[in-house]
């Protein structure tokens, strides 16, 4: 079995295709769960897209119109919307949630089984409570990824897409005016990306860290105390957080 390595000072890339298959073939048993959150998010997104254009023909032929039959069935087709999108929204949060504390549940007990197999050197160099931090901390980040993150992001870019479509069919010209702001905001963002997942790896070794002193003053506290050490310890603490 492949040795854990210590992630302290050694950052991977923001993208590693290795480790993001790996990572995929968590997924692979709730196949069928995933499509079903898939499905549910592209009624979700197209329900979203159906409200300003159900609006905007309340306005034009209801209201302007006087139109008061295509008013009321409008109003209660943005209703349906409304109620659809919810259903959806909360179908897919819901599946999805089940299928992240599944896979979090079968990869804690992978790690802890790993754990159990590394040579005493491991833990030798090893501060078990960062060892504790990357089993609690860092794996329910993957498990917020799991749930929330995979599709949102494709549920951001089906919606994206979707209003990109709708804004060229109405008025190609005013749309693509539009979307002149698009490279700034997507310079902004990058920059956001880069500043982010920098102070992400800052805040992830300081948890780390804190947790080993932590661990460490805890389990020794008797040592602690009879060699009169708590000031001492209480300033290195401070240093560490």
């Amino acid at each position: 079995m492949t040795r854990l390595r210590p992630s302290e000072g050694v950052e991977g890339k923001a993208y590693d295709p290795v480790i993001a298959r790996r990572l995929m073939g968590y997924l692979a048993p709730y196949r069928r769960r995933v499509i079903l959150a898939l499905a549910l998010m592209v009624v979700s997104s197209l329900m979203g897209l159906a409200g300003p254009y159900l609006i905007r023909l309340a306005i034009d032929r209801g209201i302007r119109a006087a139109n008061v039959t295509l008013l009321g069935w409008v109003t209660l087709a943005f209703v349906a919307s409304r109620l659809l999108n919810w259903a959806a929204m909360y179908g897919r949060l819901n599946t999805m949630a089940q299928v992240g504390q599944e896979i979090i549940y079968r990869l804690r007990g992978e790690l802890f089984n790993h754990l159990q197999e590394m040579a005493l050197g491991f833990f030798a160099r090893q501060e078990v409570g960062r060892l504790i931090s990357r089993l609690v901390s860092d794996v329910g980040v993957m498990r917020e990824m799991i749930t929330w993150a995979i599709v949102a992001v494709a549920n951001d870019l089906l919606t994206l897409g979707g209003i990109v479509l709708v804004l060229l069919s109405m008025n190609a010209r005013l749309a693509l005016l539009t979307m002149l702001v698009l490279p700034v905001m997507g310079g902004l963002a990058n920059l956001w990306r880069v500043r982010a997942r920098e102070s992400y790896r800052a805040v992830r070794r300081a948890i780390g860290a804190v947790n080993a002193e932590l661990q460490e003053n805890i389990a020794g506290v008797q040592v602690v105390q009879a060699f009169a050490r708590e000031s001492f310890n209480a300033r290195r603490f401070a240093e560490e957080i």
